[in-house]
């Protein structure tokens, strides 16, 4: 009986600070909108229900940052993956878990990428995508994560060949 491993690799720790200064940034992006939309409200004039809908939409906006500055950690806590010759198994969430194991043989590609965060943070992403969807693991140093990919990419072709 062939038995999947449970995914234990987990991210770097820094992949936190680039989720906290993500959402920061995001937050800053949402108050400045927020501030313009005030600022039309009372040039133009606009009507009271624009008010209340604008003051919903900052409620709305503030209590979804306060848990946007709690998710980073959880979400560190609570990713693992893990990698073989037959099976990418991917396992995250805190509150609603979600497993996911991909076979080799349905790897289609798997790339790096980097953003300017991650680039400060000398970390990458890796993108795995089959004919359905695609795959990500956020935030892992530059030598595991190409030595992942490059993994992924001759497990998936060495099954290939063997199908």
């Amino acid at each position: 009986m062939n038995t999947i491993k449970e995914p234990d690799q987990r991210l770097h720790k820094d992949v936190v600070k680039v989720m906290y200064i993500a959402s920061i940034l995001w937050m800053l992006v949402q108050a400045i909108v927020l501030a313009l939309a005030f600022y039309l409200y009372y040039y133009f004039d606009w009507p009271k229900w624009v008010f209340i809908g604008l003051i919903i939409v900052t409620v709305i906006a503030i209590i979804n940052k306060v848990v946007d500055l709690i998710l980073p950690m959880l979400r560190y806590r609570n990713w693992r993956y893990r990698a073989d010759e037959a099976y990418l198994y991917l396992k995250r969430g805190a509150i609603f878990e979600s497993r996911t194991i991909v076979p080799m043989t349905k790897i289609q590609s798997v790339s790096t990428s980097q953003g300017p965060l991650l680039r400060r943070y000398k970390l990458y992403d890796i993108e795995v995508a089959t004919m359905g969807t695609a795959h990500t693991i956020p935030g892992l140093p530059k030598d595991t994560a190409f030595q992942l990919r490059d993994d992924i990419a001759t497990y998936a072709k060495i099954k290939e060949e063997e199908a």
